[in-house]
């Protein structure tokens, strides 16, 4: 367990950067790549501007540099919150300001297992993250139907996300079409909103 995991509930609540608020102090100024790398050399375990530098880099088809570092940035993140038994915790909630660099390294692990064709292992993060963000702010289970389907990276972007921003009505349509199918992924997560946020049972496709 680590030191940000309370020990009795194994909730993970990432301490207070320091580096977050320069990270977003300097997204609002002019700055190049080199001042972002800088912050990565100040705390290597915050995770937002290896992100960064990855999208910027593939922009420039320097496709390898970028996922090396996407890959640093999922490795730590894993390292970072995994128990000495290599167990997540019960919860990482996106809620959390200090977590999100977190959440965000793992999903951007995932897909890229996803797009190496390693489909176990990135079932396996994405079910990870929804189990313990059952709020799932990131869309986790839409990328497990996505898998449970068979759906290549590229086909699932296609289908779900084929612009940056897509209307709410498209990815509830796609949702609900294909969640009945694996209702059994999503038990956890519909008790979660019908418990916690309130909704009604009739409003799930399943």
């Amino acid at each position: 367990m680590t030191k940000n995991q309370n020990p009795i509930s194994k909730d993970f609540i990432e301490k207070p950067r320091k580096i977050m608020e320069a990270y977003y102090d300097l997204m609002e100024s002019d700055h190049d790549t080199d001042d972002v790398l800088a912050l990565i050399e100040k705390d290597p375990d915050y995770y937002d501007p290896y992100l960064y530098v990855a999208d910027d880099l593939r922009k420039l088809s320097e496709e390898a540099e970028a996922r090396r570092l996407e890959d640093e940035a999922f490795s730590r993140a894993l390292a970072r919150i995994k128990d000495k038994d290599g167990q997540w915790p019960d919860t990482l909630n996106w809620g959390h300001l200090e977590n999100r660099h977190i959440v965000r390294a793992l999903m951007t692990g995932a897909d890229n297992l996803w797009q190496d064709g390693k489909t176990e292992e990135a079932l396996n993060i994405y079910r990870q993250l929804l189990r313990t963000n059952l709020g799932d702010n990131i869309g986790a289970r839409y990328a497990i139907i996505g898998l449970r389907l068979g759906l290549s990276y590229d086909d699932y972007i296609q289908e779900v996300w084929p612009e940056p921003t897509m209307p709410a009505d498209h990815i509830d349509n796609w949702f609900s079409k294909h969640a009945p199918k694996y209702a059994e992924e999503l038990g956890d997560w519909k008790q979660y909103c019908i418990e916690e946020i309130g909704l009604d049972e009739k409003e799930f496709p399943f």
